[in-house]
């Protein structure tokens, strides 16, 4: 079947959609007629939370499943074939698309609505049909499991207050957080990636004095008058106001696992959302705790971390109730939206990702 060039735009424009670590968006696209091939670009990955690249498949399963819900809205299935044992900088996935009869997707108007929102949420509670479609979803992929909690232990309190503190007590973390943050609205216009200063929900007006969090005598600064314990407070009420924690787990340690945590992670998102529901993915207290217990953290991981997260599979284990051989790969936050955002992530414009090569007939070439 023919699949046209302004098909491939949507789709590629529907895959750009999904969720990746601060909004670098680490892929590309190149259609050749017959296939969609998705490189992962290294540079654009470059963060020191993305070990072994495991964020990066999870970001890459986000795209397939966007890619799933976008295809059936043209009237088209699409099947993904995982090359993941490459180089860093290589083709990870290709896709082909093939006719079904069955057109549209109940998550095609969510999916183009999906957004991280870290603001304070209005608690509320997972509806039952909610809960039971997001037990389908997970359904679908036999070597991960989908928990949800809707009460909090102090422990697992405790736990997550001082992970996220740790975005600001390790130099390397926070030299790669804040280079993704932008800082007026022109910025982010002409960026078309990173995070809005505001993204917190906190009303901060734009200035050049912003620009000093960049400094790591800022953070320096900000760590001696007690930021951290700012931070700490403020990741406490941020999960006083959430109805629900949900983690994705693992017994496969295989990198396509990661994959298709993604691929669970960004439906279960888009179901919530659907529902009136916002979400804020808790990547850092949930991947190094895998990464501590599969072979270690990144080189260079202050001590002091490598013991939170070496005790944080407990406390995840604990509170979730998941069986000892399940490994936390991605945690997130769910709640009653408080209403839409005041600035969005941006993207990168269709002809900053997407190639296309159009075969011409026989002894005519091909051209771009």
């Amino acid at each position: 079947m023919t699949v046209s060039t302004p098909q491939v735009e949507r789709l590629v424009v529907a895959a750009n959609l999904s969720p990746s670590a601060e909004n670098c968006q680490p892929w590309s696209f190149r259609w050749d007629g017959e296939a969609l091939a998705i490189a992962h670009d290294p540079d654009r990955a470059r963060h020191v939370l993305n070990h072994r690249d495991d964020v990066s498949r999870q970001a890459l399963g986000c795209v397939l499943s966007s890619l799933d819900v976008a295809a059936r809205e043209e009237g088209l299935s699409a099947e993904a074939r995982l090359s993941l044992d490459g180089p860093s900088r290589s083709t990870w996935a290709t896709v082909t698309f093939s006719p079904t009869a069955e057109r549209g997707h109940e998550l095609c108007a969510a999916l183009a609505g999906r957004l991280t929102d870290r603001r304070l949420y209005r608690g509320g509670s997972i509806p039952p049909p909610v809960r039971a479609a997001l037990r389908r979803e997970a359904e679908r992929f036999p070597g991960l499991r989908l928990h949800v909690i809707e009460r909090f232990p102090d422990e697992l309190t405790r736990f997550a207050t001082r992970a996220d503190a740790t975005l600001w007590s390790d130099p390397a973390v926070y030299r790669d957080v804040v280079r993704w943050v932008r800082f007026s609205r022109e910025e982010l216009r002409q960026a078309g990636d990173g995070v809005p200063w505001n993204g917190a929900g906190v009303d901060l007006p734009e200035a050049e004095l912003l620009r000093l969090m960049q400094s790591p005598l800022a953070r320096s600064l900000a760590i001696r008058f007690g930021f951290l314990q700012v931070v700490k407070i403020w990741v406490q009420r941020q999960l006083a106001s959430s109805a629900a924690l949900l983690l994705i787990t693992a017994r496969d340690r295989s990198p396509e696992a990661m994959v298709q945590a993604g691929r669970l992670g960004l439906v279960a998102w888009v179901r919530l959302n659907q529902a009136g529901f916002s979400v804020q993915p808790m990547t850092i207290q949930s991947l190094p705790v895998y990464h501590a217990a599969t072979g270690g953290l990144r080189e260079g991981t202050p001590a002091e971390s490598v013991d939170l997260f070496v005790q944080g599979r407990g406390v995840l284990e604990r509170a979730f109730g998941h069986a000892p051989d399940e490994l936390p790969v991605w945690m997130f936050r769910t709640g009653l939206s408080p209403g839409p955002l005041p600035l969005r992530t941006p993207r990168l414009p269709l002809a900053r990702i997407l190639s296309v090569v159009e075969t011409r007939p026989a002894g005519q070439g091909e051209h771009r």
